[in-house]
């Protein structure tokens, strides 16, 4: 049986087909030139970054699964904005 999944309530999720998949995720896994635009906007609108989905993955981990590399620099650098992640250059 599977888990159950606490959702954020403030959080826009998309269809249960998509593993609980914020829609941050699916514009991060765009792989469409439009997507780093929709990544942007969605952060700007306060989606959090770092939303987990049903196999416990962020919305910048699709982006790098995909190859999108653009979305995949926005949302680390939204982190590091943040103050959550340190910027691998600071780590050197």
């Amino acid at each position: 049986m599977e888990k159950a999944l606490k959702k954020d309530p403030e959080l826009i999720y998309a269809s249960e087909v998509f593993d609980s998949m914020s829609v941050l995720h699916l514009a991060a896994a765009c792989p469409k030139a439009g997507g780093v635009d929709a990544v942007r906007w969605l952060l700007e609108k306060g989606i959090p970054w770092s939303a987990k989905d049903a196999k416990d993955r962020i919305p910048e981990d699709l982006a790098r699964m995909m190859g999108n590399e653009e979305s995949c620099k926005v949302l680390r650098e939204w982190a590091v904005q943040k103050g959550a992640v340190a910027h691998i250059d600071d780590l050197n």
